[in-house]
């Protein structure tokens, strides 16, 4: 098999690896992220989990013509159930709902304490995933950003540990982003920022029928107001910058 090209998106994720650990491949499709962690001497081990069929067979092919079966064990099962405590130091789930990975995490919980690092990429839910994180003993180490297409995804990383940002709102949005006022966090503040406004305008319209929606939409501005705050202060910053 030829050397492996990673999208931006799972290049992104391979990033946060650290080198010579042992790594566990959650949901791992055609095996491309493994062969390359691999490939570039980056990851000591892999162990890649599939649940359907037709990836696992693809994985299995590809594994084979890499001829990388001693170093990448794939193994067919559901979330972290093919998976012992301790077997792997750092669990990538990338490509999935922020709310899939948390409950993965959340049904197998001895094999999830196990890990040093969580490299996650959610492709939905972001937000609630590193609130859930935060509650549950993980702090966010890292962040990124990643232009694809047309979309902006997003890489957390997580570890063992006491978060240290207090505010709910920052810990959603990202903490590690705001910190380090990350080069596109203009761009992905602008688009939290459109897809809450246009939330809002879905409650306001239905909140006649449904009254019981106005605590939420309470919350839904008051989220608002804090992007904004949060946008008017990078202009502020770019404008003094520029000076």
């Amino acid at each position: 098999m030829d050397e492996v090209k990673l999208s931006p998106r799972l290049q992104a994720v391979a990033a946060f690896i650290p080198r010579g650990a042992v790594v566990a491949d959650i949901g791992t499709d055609h095996a491309l992220l493994p062969l390359y962690l691999v490939q570039e001497g980056i990851a000591r081990r892999v162990i890649a989990t599939e649940a359907y069929s037709g990836p696992w067979q693809r994985a299995v092919e590809n594994i084979a013509k890499a001829g990388l079966s001693e170093k990448i064990e794939l193994r067919q099962g559901d979330g972290l159930a093919p998976l012992a405590p301790g077997e792997a130091e750092v669990a990538v789930l990338a490509g999935m709902g922020g709310a899939t990975i948390r409950d993965i995490l959340a049904a197998w919980p001895q094999v999830a304490a196990s890990f040093v690092r969580l490299v996650l990429q959610p492709m939905t839910a972001a937000g609630k995933l590193r609130c859930w994180l935060v509650r549950t003993g993980w702090r966010i180490a890292a962040e990124d950003l990643v232009p694809e297409g047309r979309r902006l995804y997003q890489v957390v990383v997580a570890e063992r540990g006491e978060e240290e940002e207090t505010d709910l709102l920052a810990v959603a949005v990202g903490p590690r982003l705001l910190a380090a006022r990350h080069p596109l966090l203009t761009r992905y503040l602008r688009e939290l920022l459109r897809r809450e406004e246009e939330v809002i305008r879905g409650m306001l319209k239905a909140r006649e029928k449904r009254p019981e929606i106005g605590e939420e939409l309470k919350l839904r501005e008051e989220r608002r107001r804090w992007l904004e705050e949060k946008l008017a202060k990078l202009a502020e910053e770019e404008k003094e910058n520029e000076g």
